[in-house]
């Protein structure tokens, strides 16, 4: 292994983006691309198993051979993005720093997104 920490962070923007997978409360492109990344820097194994990987794998792939990322992943990011936000900002009585760090940080990554070529 040869940098424990973005290992870690590879492990855990895999597990979120898993989870974004499954629940349309969490993106599932960002944190797929950043547990590539992680694990390209960290671990060969497990970035071979990651881009190996059926669903996942053709995600990291167009990325790094095209620089884009399909349109049903942006359609399926911003609606996610958009209900975290809405989510937190209006429906829950989360404290308001929550309500102001989680848009600070999730609209940009949206913006770069939706800002991507498509395939």
């Amino acid at each position: 292994m040869k940098n424990p920490p973005l290992f870690v962070l590879g492990l855990l923007s895999l597990l979120l983006g898993t989870i974004g997978a499954i629940l349309p409360i969490l993106p599932t492109t960002p944190f797929i691309l950043l547990s590539a990344y992680c694990f390209s820097k960290s671990s060969d194994r497990f970035y071979k198993w990651l881009i190996n990987m059926p669903h996942f794998g053709r995600l990291i792939r167009d990325w790094n051979e095209k620089g884009v990322i399909g349109r049903r992943s942006k359609y399926a990011c911003l609606i996610s993005i958009l209900g975290v936000i809405v989510y937190f900002s209006f429906i829950s009585d989360a404290a308001l720093i929550a309500k102001i760090i989680l848009p600070t940080i999730l609209i940009p990554v949206l913006i770069y997104v939706l800002t991507r070529p498509e395939n």
